[in-house]
């Protein structure tokens, strides 16, 4: 006994020493040298973008830095895990940049498994060599500017979950995905991908999420189509499919969301697909995008081509000089005033890029119409097809001779002049119940008569937002994904009245029955401002003297729009719908008390619709509730912007689509 004792004295302090060292924690991985080499490569190959300015050479310990909402590092064993960049760039990197030089840079993090590189403006074709990235599980690309073909490379990634390579231009047929057993969610919706249908996609063996949307498919889908059963989401709309649905997808015993939309199948709702002409007149040519680097033989050119084309580019300009002098010197002669409206291109958009991505939104040319056109689309006005009407005139539904369904706006204008109708053609977004033409009649032989304009809208088959919201089936089926996915699109629609034409449309007085849901339940706002000056010189001098006053009612109308943004936010995260400040003081208040530190577990639970319980990440819902206060700030200076808002709405998305299998509550 005294021999154990013994030993027991000398033994304690190194067992002591050992308990110790168990529960010390352990120090935070630090980076190779390499890889973080690597990483201020990354920055420099990116343009130096505002999210990653703080990086520097031997300051910044990368595995330390905390995550943002537009910025994660992950770092296991000291190796970069996972890198998130989350930018907001709607127009293309410069010529300079290349992808062939950013993805040989970015496999060097060889342990790398989920990338996520969204809307940072990278252009060019997705380069062969990701086939070096043996761990990645989840790869996002996208609201970018690739182009080109997929490349069949991706089917080495054998242990992909995710593929997101939504929002580009890549075209071609989708590759051969058959190796990749565990893909999970296929996203690819907004390209150029065509014409082949990608039939081999459906049959992928852990595949839950499929979304070809808005691409250039064609043709008929095979009948003999083999489809995993555990395939629960499918969207095929706004391509130019035909034929029947095979029974794999359309069959009603499966449990199972399809969304068809602006094909030209032969469905049981006819009143949401195209004509068969559409689809076979439909060009599927799969044009590179304008902002595609030019090739080097282009740019040898011989030196008296250059030359005649410099002349002739002088020649023209000193006409069109000339020109304009002599029509001011006519106009100074009559004295004509001009308006702030007359200038040329002032409603154009501030990047082509946005411009090109109209054509993947599944809309006919815009056009003017006769009014024959109007009168026999609503049956000569007839009551039957009034839909509604109030301070922005009638509305009336018809339908065209291709058999597409419309809105018809009427409203009565003291004039009409081309320089108020320049804005109609650029009112054309995805998140937006967009224009597809117009029709205005000027009574030149009577001025005291009001001129009429018909604004001719596309037609929305599904309910308003308001309605899904309050039906207790509909708000069943609105999970936590699907509600964040829709409020990520009104805000890219508000984002785009305030950003995507010039001047900017602002005080929008956008409401939760005003957002109407497709049946992709894809948000498209309606009733939004559209600016028409009536009156004549008196707008410019009214403007040039209360320049300050012009631009406070510019700042208040977008805090204006960012309120009633949050007061649809606080509707779809508290499934209750607001009627007075009151109600919305009270459900913001159990909102704040739930992100309380001091709160118990359950708070934020307690005041979310409990429809959602289940669904959500923890993280994610917490993003969401805090941009949703302060959206709905009383001071309108601190309500963030459009961008800051969208910012925190896509982490909130990633954390959801990246961490729900770990945070779900």
């Amino acid at each position: 006994m005294k021999n154990f004792l013994f030993s027991l004295y000398f033994l304690f302090p190194i067992i002591l020493t050992i308990i110790l060292m168990l529960l010390t924690p352990i120090p935070s991985a630090q980076l190779t040298t390499t890889e973080t080499k690597v990483l201020l490569q990354i920055q420099t190959l990116l343009e130096y973008p505002q999210l990653l300015h703080k990086w520097k050479k031997n300051l910044t310990n990368f595995c330390n830095l905390s995550p943002s909402p537009s910025f994660i590092i992950v770092c296991s064993k000291n190796h970069v895990t996972e890198l998130t960049i989350i930018g907001n760039k709607t127009k293309p990197v410069s010529e300079r940049f290349s992808t062939d030089s950013l993805f040989t840079v970015l496999t060097r993090l060889s342990n790398m498994k989920v990338l996520s590189l969204v809307s940072l403006g990278l252009r060019g074709p997705l380069p062969s060599k990701i086939t070096r990235f043996k761990s990645l599980e989840v790869f996002n690309i996208s609201s970018n500017f690739f182009y080109g073909e997929i490349p069949l490379s991706v089917s080495s990634l054998k242990n992909l979950k995710s593929l997101v390579f939504a929002d580009n231009f890549f075209n071609g047929n989708v590759p051969n995905l058959k190796r990749l057993a565990f893909l999970e969610e296929i996203n690819l919706a907004n390209n150029r991908l065509g014409p082949d249908f990608p039939s081999s996609l459906f049959s992928l063996p852990s595949l839950h999420n499929l979304n070809l949307a808005s691409n250039r498919l064609t043709g008929s889908i095979p009948a003999n189509i083999s489809c995993n059963p555990s395939l629960n989401f499918l969207d095929i709309s706004h391509n130019f499919l035909q034929g029947k649905l095979p029974w794999c997808i359309d069959s009603k015993s499966l449990n199972r969301t399809i969304v068809y939309s602006g094909n030209c199948l032969s469905t049981r709702n006819f009143s949401d697909q195209h004509l068969s002409s559409y689809c076979k007149k439909s060009s599927v040519l799969n044009v590179k995008p304008r902002f595609e680097r030019p090739n080097e033989s282009k740019k040898q050119l011989g030196l008296g081509v250059l030359i005649g084309i410099i002349g002739g580019f002088v020649g023209a300009a000193v006409f069109l000089i000339l020109l304009f002098l002599f029509i001011l010197r006519k106009s100074n002669a009559k004295n004509v005033s001009v308006t702030a409206y007359s200038r040329p291109n002032i409603y154009l958009r501030r990047n082509v890029p946005q411009l090109m991505r109209i054509a993947s939104n599944g809309l006919p040319p815009y056009r003017l119409f006769r009014i024959k056109e109007i009168e026999d689309a609503t049956d000569n006005f007839d009551s039957s097809n009034l839909i509604g009407e109030g301070s922005k005139g009638q509305q009336y539904k018809g339908r065209l001779k291709d058999g597409s369904m419309v809105m018809v706006n009427q409203k009565s204008l003291s004039k009409i002049s081309d320089q108020n109708l320049k804005v109609l053609p650029y009112l054309r977004h995805r998140h937006l119940v967009s224009v597809v033409g117009h029709c205005s009649i000027n009574h030149e032989d009577n001025p005291k008569m009001k001129s009429t304009l018909f604004i001719v809208f596309e037609h929305i088959s599904n309910m308003s937002l308001r309605i899904h919201l309050t039906d207790r089936r509909k708000s069943e089926m609105l999970k936590w994904q699907q509600r964040m996915a829709i409020i990520i699109g009104i805000a890219r629609g508000i984002k785009f009245l305030h950003t995507g034409v010039t001047p900017g449309i602002f005080g929008n007085n956008i409401k939760i029955e005003n957002v109407l849901l497709d049946n992709s339940l894809n948000p498209k706002v309606s009733g939004y401002s559209i600016p028409f000056p009536n009156k004549k010189g008196s707008e410019r001098k009214h403007k040039q003297k209360n320049a300050h006053n012009h631009v406070s009612s510019i700042n208040s109308a977008e805090k204006e729009d960012i309120y009633h943004f949050g007061l649809i936010q606080l509707e779809l995260i508290t499934g209750k719908l607001v009627t007075s400040s009151m109600e919305v003081e009270v459900l913001k208040y159990e909102l704040e008390r739930g992100l309380c530190e001091s709160a118990s577990p359950n708070a934020l639970r307690s005041a979310i619709d409990p429809s959602l319980h289940g669904t959500y990440a923890h993280e994610s819902l917490k993003t969401a509730v805090l941009i949703t206060i302060n959206c709905l700030s009383k001071a309108p200076r601190n309500r963030p912007s459009i961008e800051d808002v969208l910012w925190n709405l896509q982490y909130s998305m990633q954390v959801q689509e990246g961490r729900s299998s770990k945070a779900s509550t």
